[in-house]
């Protein structure tokens, strides 16, 4: 082959890292083009005649959206990188769960998609809730809570305050607490409280609501 027939693709590495923390957080930091980023392969022909496959069940979706989901990721990734560096608790690790948090919203609201800036106010709220209960408890706390909306309810959070409320019922009378008495006992609780347990009882809450309702 000639020398000159030995073209350098310009686009090799735009799929390098570019995270400062080298993590696999980066994207470059330009838009990528989106034009047949995500094409599907041509279906193989056998003997001339195009091959056909049976319809499959799972969920389809179209190249746009798959697009659009794309660029929200590189500026999801770009935001990310930028939060919050000076303080403590953004570790790689927990700018990984700010990511997959902020990933899960943008594709349920992909209509909306994501703004620069929404990272910064996710990120306080999650320093909270770590600080409240363990990161696995808030998963399937927040993850609940989603379902519920197609489930039950859409006020399933209201069920889970609830709940909390009805599990400490008894030292909240017995030690005659106020308004401002339980915000600091709920303070000091912080990551002991039993979650599977307050999520079983906010589905009993929910039920017994549901049953109300439809016996009324």
């Amino acid at each position: 082959m000639a020398l000159e027939e030995l073209v350098l693709d310009p686009h090799l590495d735009s799929a390098c890292n570019t995270s400062p923390e080298c993590t696999d957080l980066g994207l470059s930091e330009e838009e990528p083009e989106m034009e047949n980023v995500l094409a599907e392969p041509e279906s193989a022909e056998v003997g001339g005649d195009a091959k056909h496959e049976e319809p499959s069940e799972e969920q389809t979706y179209s190249q746009e959206i798959l697009d659009m989901y794309l660029i929200n990721l590189h500026r999801i990734d770009k935001d990310v990188r930028r939060c919050d560096r000076a303080y403590w608790y953004f570790t790689p690790e927990n700018l990984e769960k700010l990511r997959n948090i902020m990933c899960s919203y943008v594709w349920k609201h992909l209509d909306t998609g994501y703004v620069q800036g929404m990272c910064d106010l996710l990120a306080p709220l999650l320093v909270i809730l770590d600080d409240e209960m363990v990161y696995d408890d808030v998963y399937s706390v927040w993850e609940t809570i989603w379902a519920a909306k197609y489930t039950s309810s859409d006020h399933f959070v209201l069920f889970i305050a609830l709940a909390l409320v009805e599990m400490y019922r008894d030292i909240i009378l017995e030690n005659n607490m106020d308004f401002t008495d339980i915000i600091k006992f709920f303070n000091e609780m912080a990551e002991r409280h039993n979650v599977p347990q307050v999520l079983m009882m906010a589905r009993d809450l929910v039920n017994k609501v549901q049953t109300l309702i439809e016996n009324k």
